[in-house]
């Protein structure tokens, strides 16, 4: 476990039990191992980042029976990484929630990074999410990968080797997972401290000294967006979607305007 900030955790999960298949066996590991390394290296993680590396099914249901209750209320989100390293357009499995935390993280994300994406809803043909997914524990696990097992032919051959894999599509999708990961840091109900008519931003130094065409004008607009739908009930990923646009967009405007005292986090608003 990769300790953050609160006791609330996010869950990566990959298996191995079948070594010499590059793509549906190796490459689930591969990522999260260098997931691993890009999270360790944050100078600060709200969540605490667990992650297993098992065999599928049986070692799954193995950790489960050890971990499983204190995993139950400790995820906020969860996903389960495979064929990770295969050159097709990304699929998203949705939690048998379909609108948690992870799946509205994972589906922003890939919306504005790759629209070309496919996203599925939860079935019990698949990986470990099955496991997680129980009713018994019913964590808001799901899945990203690239092509999905079962839909490509070099799947459970000798022909998902090396040769078959991209070392550029499992650095890409290392950065999807990345992406994702920080949008689930980030995300938090916000609340404008003015919640009446607009804040006088000139005086806090967040507002241009001129407007000019093009990114200035959307940067303002973007921030003025950001206070105006800042009102304790929405997150961030539905403020980005009000608008559209990427949630990644809004960072740098949400620390700024929390430095300025203009936003709070609604845990924080009185």
């Amino acid at each position: 476990v990769l300790e953050g900030e609160s006791d609330k955790e996010v869950l990566l999960s990959t298996y191995l039990c079948h070594p010499s298949m590059a793509n549906n066996e190796l490459s689930g590991p591969l990522a999260m191992a260098f997931l691993y390394r890009k999270l360790a290296a944050l100078p600060r993680r709200k969540f605490n980042y667990r992650f297993v590396f098992a065999p599928e099914t049986i070692g799954v249901i193995a950790y489960l029976s050890l971990f499983g209750e204190q995993m139950k209320k400790a995820t906020v989100a969860g996903y389960v990484a495979t064929c990770c390293a295969d050159t097709g357009p990304f699929t998203y499995k949705r939690s048998k929630h379909k609108n948690s935390l992870a799946d509205r993280a994972a589906e922003h994300v890939l919306k504005f990074l790759h629209p070309d994406h496919s996203a599925i809803d939860f079935a019990v043909g698949g990986s470990d999410e099955r496991q997680y997914c129980s009713p018994g524990f019913n964590m808001p696990v799901g899945s990203l990968m690239r092509t999905m097992y079962q839909r490509y032919p070099e799947y459970h051959t000798s022909l998902d080797n090396k040769g078959f894999i991209s070392f550029e599509a499992l650095e890409e999708s290392v950065e999807v997972y990345f992406s994702i990961l920080t949008l689930v840091e980030r995300n938090e109900k916000l609340y404008s401290v003015v919640q009446h008519c607009e804040p006088q931003l000139g005086k806090r130094g967040l507002y241009p000294d001129s407007i000019k065409p093009g990114d200035a004008r959307e940067a303002l607009h973007n921030m003025l967006h950001l206070l105006s739908f800042s009102d304790g009930d929405h997150d961030l990923i539905e403020i980005a979607d009000e608008r559209p646009a990427f949630a990644e967009k809004f960072y740098e405007h949400v620390d700024k305007c929390l430095e300025a005292g203009v936003l709070k986090s609604s845990k924080h608003a009185d």
